[in-house]
């Protein structure tokens, strides 16, 4: 029986990063994948003769600092830097379109709500500061905690924000 240090479940993007980074450290890794291909949402999957199709939107792609960290253009990766719009397909062909272009993304959600539609360009703002957050705090090295240390002590990390470093 072979034994390993890693063993990933799931070879969709996140897995595989992950497996790749345990490789790069010197584990042996397993990765388990039910499907008979690898890549998870970010998979461009061919549904005939030259009709691909896109897994996830292309909004979803692997960060630039994994890609370029991971030396994955040197293993095939092409990065596609033109956005092109998810269509969500409705039964009666009223197809809800996401465009790059903002107010072609409006434009098509109005069809179902005027609300929704006049909130994308808000929500967009909210999500692109939310992800700078979340971007700064994945580079932030965690600061090695005592021995014993209790959570009481440190309620101020609780506050800390991307604008305070």
């Amino acid at each position: 029986m072979k034994t390993y240090d890693t063993i990933i479940i799931g070879a969709g993007h996140n897995g595989l990063v992950a497996a790749a980074y345990h490789a790069k450290q010197g584990k042996k890794v397993l990765v388990l994948e039910r499907r008979d291909i690898i890549g998870g949402q970010v998979v461009t999957e061919s549904f005939g003769d030259g009709f691909t199709v896109d897994s996830l939107y292309a909004g979803g792609s692997l960060r630039p600092d994994i890609v370029k960290h991971l030396n994955l253009a040197s293993h095939g990766l092409v990065v596609d830097s033109v956005r092109k719009p998810f269509i969500s397909l409705q039964a009666d062909s009223n197809h809800l379109v996401f465009d790059a272009d903002p107010s072609k993304t409006a434009a098509s959600i109005k069809r179902f709500s005027e609300k929704d539609a006049a909130n994308w360009v808000p929500f967009l703002a909210f999500m692109k500061k939310a992800t700078q957050f979340i971007e700064s705090s994945n580079a932030a090295i965690m600061p090695r905690l005592p021995k014993n240390f209790s959570i009481s002590e440190g309620m101020d990390l609780a506050n800390l924000d991307s604008t305070s470093a």
